[in-house]
């Protein structure tokens, strides 16, 4: 019987591949794929997708700051990092209900993404490298953004829900 080994987050370079990632999801994922289903949509679905997308513009700010308050990590890498990933093709659908639950799927990946950083990585690691005045402000931040990425999960649910395909 073999036990799962605990994956802890203890590197300049495990956080900064896992940030440009995040930062990719907030450009690629959230950003073209909630623009894109603004301009696809019906009206009524218009403002819950603009504030999502604001909210997601919002997320790439608090990942800046926190890029920035960690030693040896650099924006301009991050991003570098993150537009050398594919970019992301926003798939056709015919029924606004489905563009809404592309969405939803997309926030189901950067909530489970945040969660992970959050909690596996090294507190005594981000004592070592932040630049900031308090090190908890790294998993205070990332604590802000999951909480909108669940608030986002439980706007779009119900579309999920029509779809029959609440995980």
């Amino acid at each position: 019987m073999s036990s799962a080994k605990e994956v802890v987050i203890k590197s300049i370079d495990e956080i900064e591949s896992l940030l440009a990632r995040a930062y990719w999801l907030e450009e690629e994922f959230e950003g073209v794929t909630q623009w894109e289903a603004y301009t696809s949509v019906e009206d009524k679905y218009k403002e819950l997708l603009f504030r999502l997308s604001h909210e997601s513009e919002g997320h790439k700010e608090s990942l800046k700051k926190l890029i920035s308050n960690v030693e040896g990590l650099d924006m301009d890498a991050i991003k570098q990092n993150s537009q050398a990933r594919n970019e992301i093709k926003f798939k056709k659908h015919t029924e606004d209900v489905e563009i809404l639950y592309e969405v939803y799927e997309n926030d189901q990946l950067a909530l489970d993404l945040y969660q992970k950083i959050h909690s596996m990585t090294s507190h005594e690691f981000v004592e070592e490298v932040w630049n900031g005045d308090d090190p908890e402000e790294f998993f205070e931040i990332l604590s802000d953004i999951i909480k909108e990425e669940k608030e986002h999960i439980n706007a779009l649910g119900q579309y999920a829900q029509k779809l029959g395909r609440v995980k």
